[in-house]
């Protein structure tokens, strides 16, 4: 699977509503950057936590889907690659709610997949009220 495939793969779980699907190949503990502000996650549950409130939040939207309009990545380098995302999200009459860029840097796994090792997302001005409710220091 390259890492867009891996990508575009979470997106559309996070879209359908498995939420827990699109967290499993994130690496705990994970500390994320969001603008000026850190996530810190000692758990899966965190994460699931995490993404589930982010997307209750656009739920109030008419969110249906995330896309990803913008794609890079660098080949491994001793088996880490980083990646550029720029995803947007969608309500139901095609409008964007909200956009953000986020960096990745992601671990080849010997199965093929990949594994989100770091995350941050800059900045975080245009979508904080979708950030409500998650517990960031």
């Amino acid at each position: 699977m390259t890492l867009e495939e891996f990508f575009r793969e979470n997106a559309r779980l996070y879209s359908v509503g498995d939420v827990a699907a699109s967290a499993r190949d994130v690496q705990i503990p994970l500390t994320a950057r969001i603008g000026p502000s850190t996530f810190a996650a000692a758990a899966m549950d965190d994460v699931v936590a995490a993404l589930s409130i982010y997307r209750a939040n656009l739920q109030v939207e008419s969110y249906v889907r995330t896309e990803i309009v913008e794609f890079h990545a660098t080949d491994p380098v001793d088996g880490i690659a980083h990646a550029f995302v720029r995803y947007r999200n969608v309500n139901d009459a095609g409008a964007e709610i909200d956009s953000f860029d986020a960096s990745f840097q992601c671990r080849a796994r010997d199965d093929g997949g990949w594994i989100i090792c770091s995350a941050e997302s800059l900045p975080a001005g245009q979508y904080d009220r979708f950030l409500r409710g998650i517990p960031l220091a």
